[in-house]
């Protein structure tokens, strides 16, 4: 299968929206080496299509358009032809905890109608620069409504919250209406739906600007959660492939995205059948991403979109620590698990990853051991 020879079909790289909200640190800036003035950057919108940020292109023949621009005119030629009309499905993001986020929920696709919100469900992934982090994902067991409001009233939201310990490359997925928050220390990527509808319920007695409290929305947020929900745990590598210089492993395939890591040691042609876009968040080292007449260079913590219509890229590692310096070994592990087989997963998980979401590999021997090649998290429908 050929290049597709098109002008504005290439790989797609934006410029990042930041967001300086209370909670926020200055790792985006520092670990990722970002050239930006010293602040609160709590959030890095990476690929996003909202009314609050959209992301612009910042390469090749499409720089200066924004995500929206080309949703509307590429449609499913950026999309894919599995994804519904409209504006783009998914909202990728770095987010940078210095403080605990606010206890919140967000509406499922079942509960958005009652309270006229926008559905979101969302992932977590540690990022390399990350030693180590908490997150809180669903409820204890026996807690229901009662107790969760008594907890509210008391201040004492903590004990009634299921504790999630992370370390760099761990997972949580988070479906909409479970109740969740992301600790101090934590240094993710987010993937979610598009949708900005979130309800504080508990943000650990803090001010925000002005010396106010951030307001809460206790009310919406009892309506939405998701009182059965005890699922939530960190997801296992699932869906193993090893094949010459490539390694990868499932993270997460719910109905709104899939997530997988790749490990390249050596060039790899990727192919795409049409049906989904394929967004590229490198992690640790620096891969080349190329198509005809554009080449992009991926550092660590950047990310680029491979529009649908968009069939076949090559992709170069450079080896290099990951972001924060820290050595990795990731394949240590890998063998505990048989290739194409999946541990008990997390609700949201799946061995069998979307059909075409694969990178095309031919097989070359395979490799254990440590791994010091270029990291990357590979993001479909």
């Amino acid at each position: 299968m050929g290049f597709m020879m098109t002008r504005d079909v290439y790989p797609l790289t934006f410029d990042p929206i930041y967001k300086d909200y209370v909670w926020g640190g200055e790792r985006i800036r520092t670990v990722l080496g970002r050239d930006l003035p010293s602040g609160i950057y709590a959030e890095s919108w990476e690929i996003t299509d909202r009314r609050e940020g959209t992301s612009i292109v910042n390469n090749g023949s499409q720089a200066g358009r924004s995500l929206r621009e080309l949703a509307e005119t590429l449609g499913a030629r950026l999309v894919g032809t599995q994804a519904r009309p409209g504006p783009f499905p998914l909202l990728v993001k770095i987010i940078d905890a210095k403080q605990p986020l606010s206890v919140q929920v967000h509406p499922s696709s079942e509960s958005a109608a009652l309270v006229g919100g926008e559905p979101k469900t969302e992932m977590w992934v540690a990022l390399s620069g990350m030693v180590a982090g908490r997150v809180f994902a669903g409820l204890t067991e026996g807690v229901g409504r009662a107790a969760f409001e008594t907890a509210i009233h008391e201040g004492a939201l903590e004990r009634v919250l299921n504790a999630i310990e992370l370390e760099a490359r761990d997972a949580v997925f988070v479906p909409g209406g479970q109740v969740h928050a992301i600790d101090a220390g934590c240094f993710l990527l987010e993937i979610q739906q598009n949708s900005d509808t979130t309800y504080r319920i508990y943000d650990w007695g803090r001010v925000g600007p002005g010396g106010k409290p951030r307001e809460l929305h206790v009310d919406q947020a009892l309506k939405v959660i998701n009182w059965s929900d005890r699922s939530a745990q960190k997801i296992p590598r699932h869906d193993i492939r090893q094949a010459g210089g490539y390694t990868s492993w499932g993270i997460c395939s719910c109905p709104d995205f899939t997530v997988e890591r790749w490990i390249l040691q050596e060039p790899l042609r990727c192919e795409n059948d049409g049906r989904s876009f394929r967004i590229l968040f490198v992690d640790s080292g620096t891969v080349t991403v190329e198509s005809p007449g554009v080449s992009v260079e991926l550092k660590p913590g950047t990310s680029c979109l491979l529009p649908a219509a968009l069939r076949e890229v090559s992709l170069t590692p450079s080896v290099g620590p990951p972001a924060g310096g820290r050595p990795h070994g990731l394949l240590g592990d890998v063998s505990d698990v048989s290739a194409g087989t999946a541990p008990d997963a997390a609700p949201g998980t799946a061995a069998d990853a979307s059909p075409g979401t694969a990178p095309d590999v031919s097989p070359a021997g395979t490799r254990g051991g440590t791994s010091t090649g270029a990291e990357m998290i590979a993001i479909t429908l």
